[in-house]
C-alpha cells in the first residue's frame, strides 16, 4: 500500500461528521469541532465502516474503510482508521492510522468549517443501508483555496455528505472532489455496516 492510502485515511477524517459551520471573516477564535461533534455522542468502541471509490486522474482504487472510535474525553476523541484496498492481495496488510481531534478548532483547519466557505443545506434523501433505509440531512461545502495534500496548491473542493445522527461520525454517504492545475481526486463512498455504542444526543 502507498502513502496515497494514508493521506486518503487523513482526508476521511478532516471531512467526517455533520456539523458544518460557515463562520464569518478570518478570526483565530476557536470554534466547535465538527468531528469530535460527531463522534463525542457514542462511547469507544462504536465505529463506521464504508466502502469507497479513489479516482486519481485515470487510476482508480477500491477502498474498505473503517474509523473506530478508541477513545473519549472532554477535551478530546481519539480515533483509528483501519483502510484496506479491496481485491488486494491477501497478505497485503492493512494501513492502521490514528487521530486525535480536540473538541475546539481553529476555523481554518477544516475545509467545512473555513469562513470563505460556501455551505449549502439540500433537500433530505434517502439512503439504504442494507435493510434500512437512513433519512439523510445532505450538506454541500465548496471552498477555493490552498490545501496542504497531496501538494500545497490552489483548488477548488466540494464535498457533499449525507449525515445522520445514529450512525457513529455521522457520515452515511459522501462525494468529495478536489480539483487543481496539478491534480484531480474524486473519493466517494457509503456506509456499509456499524456499530454504536451509547445513545445520540437528542
Amino acid at each position: 500500500m502507498t502513502q496515497a492510502f494514508v493521506r486518503t485515511g487523513v482526508l476521511l477524517l478532516a471531512f467526517a461528521g455533520p456539523g458544518v459551520m460557515a463562520g464569518c471573516g478570518a478570526s483565530p477564535s476557536l470554534i466547535p469541532n465538527p468531528t469530535y461533534q460527531a463522534w463525542d455522542c457514542f462511547e469507544p468502541g462504536s465505529s463506521a465502516t464504508f466502502q469507497y471509490t479513489r479516482k486519481t486522474g485515470q487510476v482508480q482504487k477500491e477502498l474498505r474503510i473503517t474509523q473506530r472510535l478508541l477513545e473519549k474525553s472532554a477535551d478530546r476523541v481519539l480515533l483509528e482508521r483501519t483502510i484496506l484496498e479491496s481485491g488486494g492481495a491477501a497478505t497485503q496488510p492493512a494501513v492502521v492510522t490514528r487521530k486525535s481531534e480536540p473538541v475546539r478548532i481553529d476555523p481554518r483547519d477544516n475545509p467545512r468549517t473555513r469562513p470563505d466557505a460556501v455551505v449549502k443545506e439540500l433537500c433530505e434523501e434517502g439512503v439504504r443501508v442494507k435493510e434500512r433505509t437512513f433519512a439523510c440531512r445532505v450538506i454541500d461545502v465548496e471552498v477555493h483555496a490552498v490545501f496542504g495534500e497531496p501538494l500545497p496548491a490552489t483548488e477548488d473542493l466540494h464535498l457533499r455528505t449525507w449525515v445522520h445522527p445514529e450512525v457513529p461520525g455521522g457520515t452515511v454517504k459522501m462525494l468529495l472532489e478536489r480539483h487543481s492545475a496539478s491534480h484531480d481526486l474524486v473519493l466517494s463512498g457509503q456506509l456499509i455496516e456499524f456499530q454504536a455504542t451509547g445513545r445520540p444526543k437528542p
